[in-house]
């Protein structure tokens, strides 16, 4: 199998469907740069492989025409040589048996020129198999007519050997058989000198084929090297150039100049590094200028708080000395305040006394009702004995009257008992009168025990609303001590609240100080700041 690359062969290789998707000039400079890279690279790879292949592929073809002129002609040439030397014993043997008159040497010469003449038949079995042209098997059938002409020749001169018919043998050698041999060996000759033809012809082929072979794979490595040169330039142009702008770029910026564009629109990496620097640039000059404007505007404003803290100084200053006042007033207050709490303290003693006093008032109030209660209920006990003696004294001066009107009845004999009876009558008499006397000093007693009762419940009442006063009053004045202490308390936490604010009035003022001394530092870096700003050259317009 030949392999060669003609014109045709690399316009289809140019046309190929894998190039044609890079035509374009513009889409191959928006790949990445990677891409691109790997492109070049695939095509010298490709290219390398070609050459690869041709070499390998044209190795092999020249190695299997070298096999193929070792085993068709190389070989074949040792077999005919082989052959022709083993002809030229059976020639010596047959003269041999010309010369010699003993039949057992004659035998023993045919029989070996009949050996020699197996192995010549085996070296011509292997040289058929090399034949492959139809000149190449006409040689060979040549050569078996002639061995075959030999053959009977030499059996008619082995028949004349045998029978010691020397002249005519010898004749026979002379003639036929020197020309049988001649036209064997001839063909034997024809046989190796047509292989040493078909060698010099497959050598060059084979020397066709390297030729060929070397100038296709030098022909392939100056297109790859072309290739790869092209791609080269092409690949560092598209590369270097943006990277040249960018560098000039950078260095404009370097320098302060802002005022730059690029006009880099490729899609690769180093397109996306320009349209980031270009947005590094637009977001450094948007930057710079709303740096300068509040360089100004920071100027302004800490000059506007250098004159507020000044004036927040001044305050913190006269609010301090008001402060001090408010803080002594506080103090006076508080001095009160505590001494009201005492007094208070004072007051809930004295209230919680007249409360127990009032209190223990009560319960002897209590103690004397229940008493004059207990009076009445004795007094109304008395009134019903008395009640008891009357109706006794009553029934007494009935039973004295019957007993008078009986001894009257009777006379004399009832005269001493009439004498008692009148004496018990008036005895009765005088009972009646006492318990009349008794009962109306115990009615006496008891209406003006009702009395004092009523009296004593209206004092009771009175007692109770005083101990309810006296509790309820108490607890005011209790209350009013907590208040003041509370009051006391958080007027100390008051006074302490002053005592620091005081402390951060005068932290204030000295702040306000150092805020002014700061702020015309600030205004003094504000205006180092603009001046740092006015080395750069800016664009005219931003988006802020």
């Amino acid at each position: 199998m030949n392999f060669f690359i003609n014109k045709h062969q690399i316009k289809r290789f140019i046309n190929f469907k894998g190039f044609s998707s890079f035509k374009t000039v513009k889409n191959f400079k928006n790949l990445k740069i990677s891409t691109k890279l790997l492109i070049a690279f695939v095509l010298v790879s490709i290219i390398t492989c070609g050459v690869g292949a041709v070499g390998i592929i044209n190795m092999k073809e020249i190695d299997k025409n070298n096999i193929d002129l070792y085993n068709k002609t190389t070989i074949p040439m040792q077999q005919a040589a082989i052959m022709s030397k083993l002809f030229q014993r059976i020639n010596v043997s047959t003269r041999d048996l010309v010369f010699e008159n003993t039949d057992s040497y004659i035998k023993g010469k045919y029989s070996e020129i009949l050996k020699i003449q197996e192995l010549m038949d085996k070296e011509a079995l292997i040289f058929e198999q090399s034949i492959e042209t139809s000149g190449d098997q006409e040689l060979y059938n040549k050569y078996l007519d002639s061995k075959v002409a030999f053959l009977a020749v030499l059996e008619e001169l082995y028949a004349l050997c045998l029978q010691n018919d020397d002249v005519r043998a010898y004749d026979l050698l002379r003639g036929r058989m020197s020309n049988v041999s001649l036209t064997e060996q001839t063909a034997i000759e024809n046989l190796l000198i047509n292989k040493v033809a078909e060698s010099k012809m497959k050598v060059t082929l084979n020397t066709s084929i390297t030729n060929k072979s070397v100038f296709t794979m030098i022909f392939l490595i100056f297109i790859g090297m072309a290739i790869a040169i092209i791609l080269g330039i092409y690949i560092s142009k598209i590369i270097s150039k943006p990277i040249k702008n960018l560098l000039d770029s950078a260095n404009l910026i370097a320098e302060g100049n802002l005022a730059i564009s690029l006009d880099i629109n490729s899609k690769d990496e180093i397109g996306n590094l320009a349209t980031s620097f270009t947005n590094m640039t637009f977001n450094m000059n948007n930057a710079l200028y709303n740096i300068s404007s509040s360089s100004q505007k920071l100027a302004l404003v800490s000059n506007e708080m250098a004159v507020s803290s000044i004036s927040l100084s001044e305050g913190a200053t006269q609010q301090a000395s008001a402060i001090e006042e408010l803080a002594a007033t506080i103090e006076f207050v508080s001095s009160q305040t505590h001494e009201n709490a005492l007094n208070a303290q004072k007051a809930k003693d004295i209230s919680i006394q007249a409360k127990n006093y009032a209190f223990e008032s009560n319960q002897h109030m209590s103690e004397l009702l229940e008493s004059m209660n207990n009076i009445q209920n004795f007094s109304q006990t008395i009134s019903k004995i008395i009640k008891v003696i009357d109706n006794l004294a009553f029934q007494t001066n009935i039973l004295a009257i019957n007993a008078s009107i009986e001894s009257a009845r009777v006379g004399k004999q009832g005269k001493g008992f009439s004498v008692i009876a009148d004496e018990i009558r008036s005895l009765s008499v005088h009972s009646a009168n006492a318990s009349k006397e008794t009962s109306t000093i115990l009615n006496n007693s008891i209406a003006l025990i009702q009395k004092g009762t009523i009296i004593a419940d209206l004092t009771a009442q009175s007692l109770n609303n005083i101990v309810e006063k006296s509790t309820n009053a108490s607890n005011i004045v209790e209350n009013i001590a907590f208040a003041c202490d509370e009051q006391s308390v958080s007027l100390h936490e008051v006074k302490a609240s002053i005592s620091q604010i005081s402390m951060v009035v005068h932290c204030t003022s000295s702040t306000s100080d150092q805020t002014a001394t700061t702020s015309k530092i600030l205004s003094n870096e504000a205006g180092m700041l603009k001046s740092q700003i006015n080395n750069f050259k800016l664009k005219n317009t931003f988006e802020v």
